[in-house]
């Protein structure tokens, strides 16, 4: 075999190891271990093969060496390497750092790997793309009972990543796409199809993280056209659609808050002692708790609903919903949505597919006809009325974090300088936990979900400030602040950094690790697709 021709298989070899890795992100660590380890090895046979056809070696490492973007990702390393020079548990440190080896390596690695054409940069992207596009129609079929795997909710038919996880990579496939059609007009013909199903499965997932993510992007591209036209007129009119837009997200938001929280003053005398039926009624009136503007803790007659359940339903009124919620609770908030008494008439009033919707752990009457993102807000609202009325954070994903950063700040006051080292992040947050007497259950005491916090947690302000000048590096290089494909990623990077330890998992450790460089490496303006 010749030169030419072992360069041309090795090609073909480079080009499925990406696309193994740009799959793997989108179902399965496994993948994205196994498409780095190919890499590795094409790797070191396209340095074998440099030096057998008299090539020169420092051309390979060329790229690297040049542009020190790659140092900065590689350099993040770094940070739990002297972590670990005050810690004590090292078998969380050692398994830190293992999880974390992408970031030093895969900078090098892609850096090094041969350039590749603009037909393979494309396909690659359609790869990625296609990827995304079957895992939606999976996770949509796993919803909907085509499998027949039970789920709970949306946020569980995401079966292959983390729902948030697969939430980011959504929109950036939304913004490839976006790309690959301002390029080439005909993309248009399936990207704009394929764009809209993903824009729907984010808001059919409820994504709060990635519906705020494609809205930030949208809105900051809208400002760089703006900024970019000729014409002050077009400028103008851009950056007043911008506006009018985020004011519109406000005043929606609002008023969905305001239809949820709005409930007449509680007249303690007017309340109705009994049932119909003689039942003295269960009046909780110092609780102001909310559903869907109606009081939970009024009118409440247990043992009506308790008996009339048992007629309408073979589900026992003490046992579980099949969202593992406690069934009772389930069918009060039901019927206080529908602004019922909990009673028997209330009971009595509800349809056969109401009871199916309660069995089935649906909490709202208007869980149907409001939409996936008023649904997902109308259950924020509930958690927070919940936690204010002395309800536990426990489930809750918005007062869970809110648990996680009060507790992650605690232990950052306590070791500001230095942090507690690379080892220590698990075993001090389980110490503060006890510490605060958290009201979280012991399964939900989890880590910061905030990647900077993490980072000042875990080496002290001098290590954060580190971290954030690693970080932003790149974006001195000229060429990335013009690629688009790089800044759309860096965006979504800190974006999700927000609400997520994303270095704190393979899944995001690659996200970061891999795109990065590759982005820098193969979109440069000069070289975009």
């Amino acid at each position: 075999m010749n030169a030419s021709l072992r360069q041309r298989v090795l090609d073909i070899l480079q080009w499925i190891g990406l696309a193994i890795v740009l799959c793997g992100m989108v179902f399965s660590n496994f993948f994205m271990s196994f498409g780095a380890f190919w890499l590795v090895g094409v790797w070191l046979l396209n340095l074998l093969n440099t030096h057998f056809s008299g090539g020169s070696l420092r051309d390979v490492f060329a790229e690297f060496i040049q542009d020190k973007t790659y140092w900065a990702v590689s350099a993040i390393y770094a940070l739990p390497l002297i972590g670990l020079l005050w810690t004590d548990d090292f078998g969380f440190a050692l398994w830190d750092l293992r999880m974390k080896l992408p970031i030093l390596f895969m900078p090098f690695l892609i850096a090094s790997l041969r350039p590749i054409s603009e037909l393979s940069r494309s396909s690659l992207i359609w790869v990625f793309l296609t990827a995304i596009f079957v895992a939606i129609l999976i996770c949509s079929g796993v919803y909907y009972g085509v499998t027949g795997k039970e789920v709970r909710n949306v946020r569980e038919a995401s079966i292959f990543i983390s729902h948030i996880r697969f939430s980011i990579l959504i929109v950036f496939g939304v913004i490839l796409i976006y790309f690959k059609i301002r390029k080439h007009t005909l993309h248009a013909v399936y990207g704009v199809p394929m764009a809209l199903i993903f824009i729907w499965y984010l808001w059919r997932m409820e994504s709060m993280t990635g519906i705020f993510m494609l809205a930030v992007w949208v809105a900051l591209m809208l400002i760089y056209h703006a900024l970019r036209t000729g014409s002050s007129i077009r400028r103008w009119a851009i950056m007043g659609a911008v506006v009018i837009g985020t004011t519109g997200v406000f005043i929606y938001i609002a008023q969905a808050y305001q239809c949820y929280f709005s409930s007449p003053e509680i007249n303690v005398v007017a309340l109705d002692e009994h049932t119909m039926d003689g039942e003295k009624y269960d009046h909780r009136p110092e609780n102001h708790q909310l559903q869907d503007g109606n009081y939970i803790w009024l009118y409440n007659a247990w043992g009506e609903l308790e008996a009339t359940w048992r007629e309408r339903s073979t589900l026992p009124f003490d046992s579980l919903d099949a969202k593992g919620n406690p069934l009772k609770g389930t069918l009060v908030r039901y019927l206080t949505s529908k602004g019922l008494r909990k009673d028997r008439e209330g009971v009595m009033s509800l349809e056969d597919e109401e009871i199916v919707r309660i069995e089935n752990g649906t909490t709202s009457y208007y869980a149907n006809s409001h939409s996936g993102l008023r649904k997902r807000l109308d259950k924020i609202f509930f958690e927070i009325d919940n936690y204010r009325n002395g309800g536990s954070p426990n489930g809750h994903s918005v007062l869970q974090r809110l648990e996680f950063w009060i507790t992650g700040m605690a232990i950052f006051k306590e070791h500001p300088v230095m942090g507690v080292g690379t080892g220590d992040l698990k075993k001090s947050f389980k110490s503060m936990y006890e510490e605060r007497q958290s009201g979280l259950s012991e399964k939900n005491r989890l880590r910061a979900h905030q990647q900077f916090l993490t980072m000042f947690i875990t080496y002290g302000i001098i290590g954060g400030l580190i971290f954030i000048v690693l970080v932003f590096y790149p974006l001195t290089s000229l060429w990335n602040r013009k690629n688009h494909y790089y800044l759309s990623f860096f965006l979504l990077f800190l974006l999700s950094c927000l609400t997520e330890d994303t270095l704190e998992t393979q899944a995001g450790v690659t996200f970061f690790a891999f795109l990065s460089p590759f982005l820098i490496r193969y979109f440069k303006p000069k070289t975009n697709v």
